[in-house]
């Protein structure tokens, strides 16, 4: 399974697709997170851009592999009704 990842950016009040984690190379099998790279909707145009955003800034959500009855992703995280 591959792990898919959103992330709500804390400033911007919005929500992106994680494009790519970065993690520190100071140990071979690293557990800090040091970049997060966000796809995000440009509110000017409505085209994509990436922005990089340190790890506290967003709240990282992943993908539960689940979907709802109309189909729509269900996310860690989301709140069910």
């Amino acid at each position: 399974m591959i792990q898919k990842y959103r992330a709500w950016i804390k400033d911007k009040k919005c929500m992106g697709d994680v494009a790519m984690l970065h993690w520190s190379e100071d140990l071979p099998r690293s557990t800090e997170l040091v970049l997060v790279r966000v796809t995000v909707r440009r509110p000017d145009n409505g085209g994509w851009i990436t922005e990089r955003y340190k790890p506290d800034e967003v709240e990282l959500m992943q993908f539960a592999n689940y979907t709802d009855v109309k189909g729509k992703e269900m996310w860690q995280g989301d709140r069910v009704r």
